[in-house]
């Protein structure tokens, strides 16, 4: 897991959230995030949490329905539906198998967790500081699909004007884990 990043309140950094808060889930099995804070389907929540993939195309056929390809970015209509999604609240837990052009999105999010193949339960350990994040970006986060299509694809990292750089996370001194590591 890699936070991206994490937001300040008034008084401290977003994540991790205290099971205190009540959160709008949205992507994420409503009956795994009762064991983490309260659900609600109110706009007024404390928090939205939103689970989503990188983007990309299905493909048809045996062989390329496993594999993830194509375009890196959101359509307008699926970038302006996660915008409302996230709200003033929304944090941003993103599955991170392939880079993703989401500055919008990241702008908009009071914080963004990347990770690659993981349960509800696992992600929510590190929104919730039962686990602390270890990772770091393995990847880009490019800022725009002009600047992916100019990249040297031979070449990791090093696209023009990245929101974030490969090896990147957000700082995350004094993270309590209670157990396991992120």
């Amino acid at each position: 897991m890699t936070v991206v990043k994490n937001g300040a309140t008034t008084a401290r950094p977003v994540l991790p959230l205290k099971a205190d808060v009540s959160c709008r889930v949205v992507g994420f099995d409503p009956e795994v995030v009762r064991d983490y804070c309260t659900v609600v389907e109110e706009p007024t929540a404390d928090f939205a949490l939103v689970r989503m993939e990188a983007p990309y195309e299905p493909r048809p056929g045996p062989f390329e329905r496993w594999h993830r390809a194509g375009r890196l970015n959101l359509t307008d209509g699926e970038l302006s539906d996660l915008l409302e999604l996230l709200g003033d609240n929304g944090i941003l837990c993103v599955e991170l198998d392939r880079p993703a052009v989401i500055p919008e999105a990241i702008d908009a999010a009071v914080a963004v967790v990347g990770f690659c193949g993981a349960q509800d339960a696992a992600v929510l350990d590190v929104v919730f500081g039962r686990a602390a994040p270890r990772g770091r970006l393995p990847f880009d986060l490019p800022r725009s699909m002009d600047a992916v299509e100019e990249h040297d694809p031979d070449r990791p990292g090093g696209s023009v004007d990245p929101v974030f750089t490969a090896g990147w996370r957000a700082d995350v001194t004094g993270w309590p884990a209670a157990r396991g590591e992120g």
